[in-house]
This record gives C-alpha cells, structure tokens and sequence, in this order.
C-alpha cells in the first residue's frame, strides 16, 4: 500500500471536507456583505443619511476583494499544511511500527493495528498551526469562512460608517453569549474611541483580536446608532441563565467532537480491512472496528439524552465527517448490532446488576463505617452510575476480560454487584489515600487535623490533592 499523499490527493480531501468552491465562497462574501450594509443602510436613512453612492463604491468592493483573497488563501495554505502533516504523521507511524517489530514488543500484525488506531485518533486530514495547536480541516476551514465572513462585514460596516460621519455603534446581544463575550454585549461604543459618554469599540469589546467582537466563532455584530434617533436595545437576557446555557453548548460540543472522532477511527479501519490480506491482522482490526462501533452509538445516545436533558437543539451538521457516509453508517450501525445480540447470554446474567457499595465506592457517603483497601475507585457526585448500569444490561458496553467499560468509565463485578476501576468520574487511591481522604471529610473542622494527617504519613501535596477531591465533589 503506497503510504503517502500527494498535494492533490490532499487538496481535494480538503475540498471535500469544506464542500464549497472558491467560487461559492466568494458568493458567501458578497451575500454577507450585501446584508450587513443594507441592514445599516436602513438606519442610516433614519438619520436623513443616504449611503446608496458609498455602498456602491471602489473603496467598498476592495475592502470586500480582500476579505475573500485572505480567506482563499488561508484554505490554499491549509492544503499545503495539511499534505506535510499528513505525510509527517504516515513517516512516524512506519518508523514506531518499524521499531515496536524489530524490538520484538509486538507482532507486525499488532504493529499495523496500533499505527492505525493512532491514524484513525489523529486523522489525515488535520493543520496544525504555529502555536501547534492541530485541528481537524472541516473545523480549520468552518472556522476560516465563518471567521472570515464576520471580519470582512465588520470592515464594510466600520468603513460605511466613516464615510457617514457615525461614530458610534450598538453591538447585537444574544442569550447564551461565552461570559467574556456577555460582558460587553449589547453596549454602545465609539469607534474612534474618542467619545465623552462611551468606551472605545476596541477597547471595550477587544475588536480586531482573535478572541474579541468579530473574532473567533463570534457571533456577534454591530449597527450605526445615533444619539436621540436611535432607541438602544441593551442586553435584555438573564445572566445566569445565559452563562448555564451556554456551558451546556460547550458540552454538547464536547459530545460532538467526540463522534466526529469516533466516526474517523471507524472510516481508517474500514479502509485497512478492505485492504488487509493478512487473516491475524483483518481479524484483529474486524475487532477494533467492532468496538470502534458499539462506542460510536453509546456516544450517539449519550449526545441525544443530554441535547433532550438540556432542551438543545440536535445540530446534525455538527457530527459530520468527510468520508463518512451512509455505506460507513450502515456497516457500524450492523457491526454494532451484531455484538450487542451475540451478548444475549451474557446480558442474561448482567440484568440483576446492583449498584457499587454507596458507603466505601460513592464520594459522598463514605463514613466511619467505609473500608479501605488496596486498591479503591471512588466515584465523584456528578456521575450518573445508574444510566452506566442501564447501558450495560442493554449490551452497549465494550468488554476485555473482566472489564466493562461504557460512557467511558470502567467496571468490573462480584456476584451481582458492580464496582467501578478506572474512567471519567472516577478517583483512584491508595489505602493510605482513601483513609485520609476520610478523615479529612469526618474532622474537617478539627483544627488540628493536618497534624492528625502527616501523623498518618501524608505529605502537603497529599492533603491538598484530596481536600481539592472532596470540594470538587461539594463535600467540604
């Protein structure tokens, strides 16, 4: 298999992931542009200003030219980006795999299947910036348009405004704005930053940084607003309500990204089975591309409980990936299937599952009672251990040997009793630790307790740590 992409091959990669041409691209522009200026236009006219000669001038079309030029020449980079990150990426897979054989750690077969769970976590399609940051193209090239356009209207705004003498300008509020966004939201500010009664738009609202009014994924914009004309409209949103929403969407996010990443690993192994001559080695990536599935429709549901838990709208568009289609869909949705009926048997003895011990596993309820031993998980408030255990008695776990994992988190059990080991949520620690941990929660307000504490063998660091565990949890 030639193990390496040409500049084509990756340029029309990122075409895919990006689904528009040059072409529309500019048509995104001009669209944009169009709409921010007559919107302003309208306000304009209110003021007894006529900005039809300015809106249609050379000045105008330049600042609109150039927006465009920026924008198609940072996708054209990310081509160039993307083909030496890519190439980069295959030359450390070989030389890794290429070692790990000849150290005789692992087989050639084990070998190709770890190089390619790494190139199905890591992806062929990504740019990596100078700060080494690295992004998955659709999301470099989403960001670079949306971005691009924001900027480019802005410009066209700030520059009609200067031609109409309007030196100042109300920015748009919306309910679930990033808190350092929601500050300055829905404000008044001057744009040359010389105004007696208002702030400076840059400096107020960080204007024409990355992170400010305009910037990154902002979906903030800007009108004309003139002194006793104009009726202010302010931030009429709730605070509180808007910072909890928008935490939830950077949640669902967080469940997004993960499906998308899920979905690239299930698109390399497909690719490499179909390829696969060696019967070990197809076996052995039939298997991961089993698991691989049965994780992408736990993610699934896990993604559509929270958007219906959250009252979120389901953003479909979101979880796209380039080159994941129906064919990829069906054969994971089948895959998974498959291993959740051959678990009938063992789903037959899972369906009396009880809860981990509350006193010695649940953070909250450990008491004087609550044993340690050698080996202890504790399992923070915020986990819903419930939902896990309805997971796995409907077969949407992943098991090696005697583990269950599902929604990321790790079980084992005895008898009928589940206990947790490792994953999100979960605390591991010691005998040591768990003993202090629980004295710390029982005589927190003795004022000796740090002395009880190093008395028991525990460091500063060990004291802090587990203090940070319990406020963490809203024990302390």
């Amino acid at each position: 298999m030639e193990m390496r992409l040409s500049q084509d091959e990756i340029a029309k990669q990122v075409a895919r992931a990006l689904g528009k041409s040059t072409k529309e691209v500019k048509q995104l522009f001009k669209n944009a542009g169009i709409k921010a200026l007559e919107s302003d236009a309208k306000i304009y006219a209110l003021a007894g200003k006529d900005p039809t000669e300015f809106m249609n001038s050379i000045a105008l079309n330049q600042t609109l030219q150039a927006g465009i030029k920026n924008t198609n020449g940072l996708m054209s980079n990310f081509c160039r980006t993307t083909a030496n990150t890519s190439n980069k990426l295959f030359e450390d897979l070989l030389d890794r795999a290429y070692l790990e054989v000849n150290s005789g750690a692992f087989s050639y077969q084990q070998a190709i299947q770890r190089a390619i769970r790494t190139l199905g976590v890591q992806g062929l399609q990504t740019i990596r910036y100078p700060s080494g940051h690295t992004d998955q193209v659709d999301v470099a090239v989403r960001r670079a348009v949306v971005t691009g356009i924001n900027q480019t209207c802005a410009r066209l705004q700030l520059d009609l405004a200067s031609e109409m003498d309007c030196d100042l300008v109300e920015v748009t509020s919306h309910f679930g704005a990033r808190p350092s966004h929601a500050d300055w939201q829905g404000g008044i500010y001057s744009i040359s930053g010389k105004h007696r009664h208002y702030k400076g738009l840059a400096e107020a609202t960080g204007y024409g940084s990355g992170d400010g009014l305009c910037g990154w994924n902002c979906r903030h914009n800007f009108y004309p607003f003139f002194e006793g004309i104009s009726v202010p409209l302010g931030n009429p949103h709730d605070a509180k309500e808007s910072e909890e929403y928008y935490n939830n969407t950077q949640k669902q996010r967080a469940y997004e990204r993960r499906i998308r990443s899920t979905k690239r690993q299930v698109i390399a192994l497909e690719s490499a089975i179909s390829i696969a001559k060696d019967n070990d080695l197809k076996s052995l990536l039939q298997k991961d591309f089993t698991a691989k599935s049965v994780k992408l429709k736990q993610q699934e549901q896990q993604l559509r409980d929270f958007i219906k838990e959250s009252d979120l709208p389901l953003r479909n568009n979101r979880i796209k990936v380039s080159g994941f289609g129906k064919s990829q869909a069906q054969k994971a949705t089948m895959a998974a299937k498959k291993e959740i009926l051959g678990k009938t048997k063992e789903l037959e003895k899972l369906k009396d599952l009880q809860p981990p011990m509350r006193e010695r596993h649940y953070l909250q309820s450990i008491n004087k009672h609550s044993s340690a031993k050698t080996d202890n998980t504790i399992i923070m408030p915020h986990i819903n251990v419930d939902k896990d255990i309805e997971d796995i008695k409907k077969g949407l776990y992943t098991r090696v040997n005697e583990e269950y994992t599902v929604n990321g988190r790790t079980y084992k059990y005895h008898g009928n009793r589940l206990y947790p080991v490792k994953g999100d949520g979960f605390i591991t620690l010691s005998r040591n630790e768990y003993k202090w941990l629980q004295k710390i929660k029982l005589e927190k307000d003795n004022p000796r307790l740090n002395e009880f504490l190093r008395g028991m063998g525990a460091t500063d660091n060990d004291i802090k740590r587990l203090t940070n565990i319990l406020k963490q949890g809203g024990v302390l």
